[in-house]
């Protein structure tokens, strides 16, 4: 996903994002999952997870658009918040009135991902994507909100829109691509806040596998 500010500089999220989050998680598990994606077959791994997350976007964008009926309440609800906004993909560029507005949003958006999650730094799961695929969706979502809502908008109402779009992904992960490997590395929390999620839903990540440890 790119930054582009309305005179037309590009910026890419990765490369900044990454910096950033080294600065808020420092000697902390969310270091050593990183360092998966940087090891041996690293690339394949972060390869297969932007495929499948990106594949659970299209098919997302598809009810965003109106071509598809919602096939689950929470992406159904996503479409009453963000209306037919289509959700970019990490090729696709999201735009900001000006260089410093975009860098509020990023580093807001990381700091408010360890915020929601202020145990995925020290806990060790049992999958070593699991920290750092964590870490990426809720920044991808906050970065939603601040893009749908603006960034000096509500903090709720942009809350509630970063919410929907993690519970809609983690969703269309569980019904249409559940051999895949980004859903086992998020299934252990989607375990523990399985009240979020459809009874469908529910049933499909508590009949997963682990699938082994990648």
């Amino acid at each position: 996903m790119r930054f582009r500010e309305f005179r037309g500089e590009i910026y890419d999220a990765g490369d900044i994002g990454k910096e950033i989050a080294k600065g808020l998680f420092p000697r902390q598990q969310i270091q050593r999952s990183l360092h998966f994606f940087e090891g041996h077959n690293g690339e394949i791994e972060q390869a297969n997870r932007v495929e499948e997350f990106e594949l659970a976007v299209m098919e997302i964008n598809r009810v965003l658009g109106g071509t598809k009926e919602p096939f689950d309440p929470a992406v159904e609800q996503l479409k009453k918040l963000v209306g037919n906004r289509r959700l970019p993909l990490f090729a696709d560029d999201l735009e900001f009135p000006e260089t410093r507005e975009m860098y509020r949003a990023e580093v807001a958006a990381w700091r408010e991902a360890k915020r929601t999650f202020p145990s995925w730094a020290e806990r060790e799961f049992r999958r070593p994507a699991t920290a750092a695929v964590g870490m990426a969706l809720e920044y991808y979502a906050t970065m939603i909100g601040y893009w749908v809502k603006g960034i000096n908008s509500n903090p709720e109402e942009r809350k509630a829109v970063a919410r929907a779009v993690v519970i809609a992904v983690e969703s269309t992960l569980a019904l249409h691509y559940g051999e895949g490997h980004m859903i086992r590395d998020v299934k252990d929390w989607m375990l523990e806040e399985k009240e979020a999620f459809s009874l469908l839903v529910q049933r499909k990540i508590e009949r997963l596998e682990d699938g082994g440890q990648k």
